[in-house]
């Protein structure tokens, strides 16, 4: 029923890149979590606005006008987007890079369900089994894509490094070392005394560890670990 029915509401072909990304960066977070639905109509298009004798117009400071008209294409078929994707390769969920390579979705492997965000998903899950071998040769694609000629996870020339990785070299150490002292040293030292910061004459944070830590809170600076690189490689 599921498959008889999904195509003529859901473009099969982008939701199926959409599960081969995520399950290849391992977004754990992302596959109903921080995932949402667009509907794509007509398009607009953006042309010339021009004159009566199909010449173009400019305005008073010599910019050539515009104006936008209905395009045809646009099917109002269900694609997905995405945000917050911080929890990927092994980054988990409360940034700490403990998270297993060989994570597969909740469909394939019960072992590692807990570590996704919708295990119970009733979309996700049937589309998964549903169209297994469009995923597949996705991750086929990208795979190729991304690795190209590289014979290693490590090498600098492939797009996966230009992606995901170059970016963090350009930040010299001190500016991680610096971000870590606002957004977990610091924290540290507030958990730690809860009477440090206060709102209203209340403590924001509980006054000891072990209150913090019976309630469950992540400890800030368990978070902090730098470039990705220093972990990934």
């Amino acid at each position: 029923m599921f498959r008889a029915t999904i195509e003529e509401y859901c473009d099969k072909q982008d939701i199926a890149y959409h599960q081969a990304f995520i399950r290849l960066v391992s977004g754990t977070d992302n596959r109903a979590k921080n995932t949402y639905f667009q509907i794509i109509g007509k398009l607009y298009n953006e042309v010339d606005d021009l004159d009566a004798e199909g010449n173009p117009q400019y305005d008073d400071e010599g910019v050539k006008k515009t104006k936008w008209i209905k395009g045809e294409t646009g099917d109002y078929k269900i694609r997905l987007m995405q945000d917050d994707l911080d929890t990927i390769f092994a980054t988990d969920n409360n940034g700490q890079q403990v998270k297993p390579y060989y994570l597969l979705e909740p469909p394939f492997n019960k072992d590692t369900e807990d570590k996704w965000g919708d295990d119970h998903s009733s979309f996700f899950y049937p589309f998964d089994i549903c169209y297994s071998e469009l995923v597949n040769d996705y991750v086929g694609k990208l795979i190729t894509h991304l690795f190209g000629s590289a014979t290693s996870i490590k090498a600098t020339n492939s797009n996966l490094y230009e992606y995901f990785f170059k970016v963090q070299t350009q930040f010299p150490e001190i500016a991680y070392n610096h971000h870590a002292e606002i957004y977990y040293e610091m924290p540290q030292v507030l958990f730690y005394d809860g009477n440090t910061l206060k709102i209203n004459g209340q403590s924001v944070f509980p006054n000891t560890l072990n209150e913090f830590r019976n309630n469950n809170v992540r400890n800030p600076l368990s978070l902090s670990h730098g470039r990705c690189l220093e972990s990934e490689y």
